[in-house]
Order: structure tokens, then C-alpha cells, then sequence
């Protein structure tokens, strides 16, 4: 008697141990399988933050036209401005903090490199400049547009 009740928690133990094993055996491979699909840019999530860039891009070249030519108030383009240019910022450092994979790598450093340009852009643009460089910044905004267009 006592020796198959030292055999059934012997069993016990060892079924416990081998449930365990499994558990955290199916939680490391869950945990990979999402860290991965998750934490890499590639060229997928590449053209959809190509995509609003370059659609904040397009709104910005409007905005410093209409501003330019004074069809807006200057409260409206500032805050405007500060708007697309915290919304830049942010798909910005959504690209930078993820990892990416090695064929994407290149277009996301110019992707990124226009951003922070496009960024630079609406802050001057916030400080609600004179004709000359508001001129400018139409033209600079229009090449980013057109920069964010061709690297997708």
C-alpha cells in the first residue's frame, strides 16, 4: 500500500513536470512566432508608411498654398501645420523603432530621411513665414511629395 502511494505521487510529479515542460514550450514558440511578425518592417508596412507620408506630404503642399496665396487664416495654417507635422513625426519614429528587414532597409532610410524633412518643413511653416520663404517651402514640399512618390 504504501509503496504504490510513493509510485502514484512519483506519477503525479512527473506528469506535472512534463505539462509544465509543454506549457512553457508552446508560450517561447507563441511568443517567437509573434515577436517576429510584429517587430520587422518590410516592404509591406514600407508602402503603407510611404502612403500616409506622402498623403501628409500632398495636405502640407496644399496648406502653404492656400497659404501663400491667402486663402487661410494664419491661426488655421499654423495649427494645421503643427498637426501634420506631430502626425509626420509619429508614423517617423514608427519607422525608426522597428527593426528593419534587409530588403526594405534602404528605402526605409529615405522614406525616413524625407519625413524629417517633410517635419522641418511644417515647423517653419507653423512659424508662419513671409511670401519669399513660403515660396520655397511650396517648392520643397512638392519635391518631398514627389520623393516619398518614387521611392514606393
Amino acid at each position: 500500500m504504501i509503496k504504490s502511494k510513493v509510485d502514484l505521487q512519483t506519477g503525479a510529479n512527473y506528469f506535472l513536470i512534463i505539462v509544465a515542460a509543454g506549457l512553457v514550450i508552446t508560450l517561447l514558440a507563441g511568443w517567437l512566432a509573434s515577436s517576429k511578425q510584429l517587430s520587422s518592417t518590410n516592404r509591406s508596412k514600407l508602402q503603407q508608411t510611404s502612403s500616409s507620408l506622402q498623403s501628409y506630404a500632398a495636405e502640407s503642399y496644399i496648406l502653404a498654398r492656400q497659404y501663400q496665396e491667402g486663402r487661410t487664416t494664419d491661426n488655421y495654417a499654423k495649427i494645421s501645420a503643427i498637426k501634420f507635422q506631430h502626425a509626420v513625426a509619429s508614423l517617423n519614429n514608427q519607422l525608426q523603432d522597428q527593426p528593419v528587414e534587409h530588403d526594405a532597409a534602404q528605402p526605409a532610410n529615405e522614406v525616413s530621411k524625407q519625413a524629417t524633412a517633410l517635419q522641418k518643413s511644417l515647423s517653419d511653416l507653423s512659424r508662419l513665414p513671409d511670401k519669399q520663404k513660403t515660396a520655397e517651402l511650396v517648392k520643397k514640399i512638392k519635391s518631398i511629395e514627389e520623393k516619398i512618390a518614387a521611392i514606393r
